[in-house]
């Protein structure tokens, strides 16, 4: 894997990073999930300046193929002795891949560069992996095949997301 160019554009694994707060360039991006397709559409511009968040647009020439948001967090957890710990992670809040481009690689391709990009500086990576209550969908089983454990079920059927971590 090479890793190149500035911190608003960086070329990794043959895909291009580029990050950006105008989220108008996905209007026409469909993951193929209702909630998150809905999200990108109508509240991730707000989520991105009111949060803050490290966005990037993942593209292939001038195809958007990805769109992923991160910044930094704290994941807590107890131990066996009811201890409280926290671990400041690098959070992946939105990570979504064009429908049609899915399953060819593009998502695992991502969280390496995320992987490579924070080793040394951050220990862990952290996601709540989505869990569609109505069609069953849930991203967990991605995030395992990149690395990630389930650090906390969910409590009730209602719960919408676990809770997973990756140490890098």
């Amino acid at each position: 894997y090479t890793m190149e160019g500035e911190n608003d554009v960086i070329k990794y694994d043959g895909l291009i990073y580029e990050r950006t707060d105008d989220m108008s360039v996905l209007s026409d991006f469909c993951c193929g999930i209702f909630d998150m397709d809905d999200f990108i559409h109508c509240h991730l511009q707000n989520a991105v300046l009111r949060d803050g968040l490290e966005t990037y647009i993942i593209k292939s020439g001038n195809e958007v193929l990805a769109v992923l948001s991160i910044c930094e967090s704290v994941l807590k957890t107890r131990i066996a002795t009811g201890e409280l710990i926290e671990y400041k992670t690098e959070e992946i809040e939105y990570l979504a891949v064009r429908k049609e481009m899915q399953r060819r690689g593009i998502g695992r391709s991502i969280i390496n560069w995320i992987v490579e990009r924070f080793r040394g500086k951050m220990t862990m990576l952290s996601v709540s992996a989505y869990r569609d209550i109505d069609t069953k969908y849930t991203a967990a089983p991605f995030y395992e095949k990149c690395g990630f454990l389930m650090v906390s079920k969910p409590k009730h059927d209602l719960d919408d997301y676990v809770k997973m971590a990756r140490i890098i």
